[in-house]
């Protein structure tokens, strides 16, 4: 359950799109997470749990990344990117046999992340 929890967060990733905007436009700071975000998870397993938690720790990095300067799209980012970080670090705790509890709080973590997505991608995609 933990991997198919971490496959879908990181599938979660690779809608982002672009827009434009003034200083950073929302569309490079959109497009440089979209590059970043998928040299991070290329080549991982999405049946292996560790490969799992190392890309959503790296997708975390690339969403806080400081390349990042549209405020609109640091912002829905950092947020995406926390979330992320936080799923990573549960799914660390977690051993394969998850209480009811845990696959709760699990659940919590991954629509917290999912909710953060869909905000960046509404951000990038102007929706």
């Amino acid at each position: 359950m933990k991997k198919r929890l971490l496959t879908a967060a990181l599938v979660a990733l690779l809608p982002l799109s672009l827009a434009a905007c003034g200083g950073q436009s929302k569309q490079a700071a959109c497009q440089i997470i979209n590059d970043k975000a998928v040299k991070a998870i290329d080549g991982l397993d999405p049946s292996n749990t560790e490969d799992m938690i190392q890309g959503m720790t790296q997708v975390a990095t690339v969403l806080k990344s400081d390349d990042i300067t549209n405020k609109d799209v640091k912002a829905a980012a950092v947020a995406a990117g926390d979330s992320a970080q936080a799923l990573a670090d549960f799914a660390k705790t977690v051993g394969d046999d998850p209480s009811s509890d845990q696959m709760t709080e699990a659940m919590d973590l991954y629509t917290t992340f999912a909710t953060s997505m869909s905000s960046l991608e509404t951000v990038c995609n102007g929706k």
